[in-house]
């Protein structure tokens, strides 16, 4: 009895050894080109911080500074978000507070007051009518919402722009405006700084769009070694690493354990067959 117990216990210590390192490889199997056979600036992590950088780059230092551009799609979409000119013009002519206003009016006999308001009306009315025959007047109407959503999302951007430029500095065009963006002069010591990277966007691309050419430039001086980016790639390079030396660990262990039960089970084998 206590024979199968030992064995039983000998087994299910060497499937823990063996599962142990099956599980050890395969993890890191599946993230050795990763973590070990690049460094970081081949890793998703840094071309995650460029496309981020990027967005913020055409968010900030592009788009802002570009002239705002209205095609006719723009006008044919800002005109059916509107309610249809009828209901525009009903609306108008049926606002209780208006109709309330105007009675009051009438009824004190201020001729001023009840011209005044139908004037109000009437602009009201010519404005929904060129919503819907001025091209020149909608476009104007566009040309405000796209600049409010450009300042929207500039302010959006600025956070992560400021917090990524101080960190790496870009030598950049933006292909489809052509427009040249740097950082350089930011740095006075820029010119004798050592580099702890240096290559082209284009090639870093995370998404493959494309949108800028030129260089990203990182200096040895800079904090770049303290982002959270690099700090997560090293965290799973060291555990890659250490399940891979845990894998090869387990295995060896499994190899002595089983050449040591086995060699256990002869010796058994062996007495038995003497007391038999």
């Amino acid at each position: 009895m206590v024979t199968k117990w030992k064995n039983k216990f000998a087994v299910s210590i060497g499937l823990a050894l063996l599962l142990l390192g099956v599980n050890s490889l395969v993890f890191t199997a599946l993230n050795a080109e990763q973590y070990i056979f690049n460094d970081y600036f081949q890793s998703k992590y840094f071309k995650q911080e460029v496309a981020t950088l990027e967005e913020a780059l055409i968010n900030t230092q592009v788009n802002p500074n570009l002239p705002i551009k209205v095609t006719i799609e723009d006008l044919e979409e800002y005109r059916m978000n509107q309610p249809d000119k009828y209901s525009q013009v009903s609306g108008i002519k049926e606002d209780p507070v208006f109709l309330e206003r105007l009675r009051e009016a009438k009824e004190a006999g201020d001729k001023s007051a009840v011209k005044k308001l139908e004037e109000q009306q009437n602009k009201k009315i010519n404005e929904v009518d060129k919503l819907f025959t001025d091209d020149k007047y909608v476009t104007e109407k566009v040309k405000e919402q796209k600049k409010e959503l450009i300042a929207q999302q500039k302010a959006d951007w600025m956070p992560q722009y400021k917090d990524l430029s101080s960190d790496m500095h870009y030598q950049v065009t933006e292909n489809s405006s052509g427009k040249y963006l740097d950082n350089l002069s930011d740095n006075k010591t820029f010119a004798t700084a050592k580099t702890l990277f240096k290559g082209n966007i284009s090639q870093i691309n995370f998404d493959g769009q494309n949108r800028f050419d030129g260089q990203v430039i990182i200096l040895k001086n800079s904090n770049f070694n303290q982002r959270a980016s690099v700090k997560s790639f090293t965290e799973m390079k060291n555990l890659t690493i250490g399940l891979l030396c845990t894998s090869i660990l387990s295995f060896a262990a499994f190899f002595v354990y089983w050449k040591k039960a086995k060699k256990r089970r002869r010796c058994t084998f062996r007495k038995s067959s003497i007391l038999g």
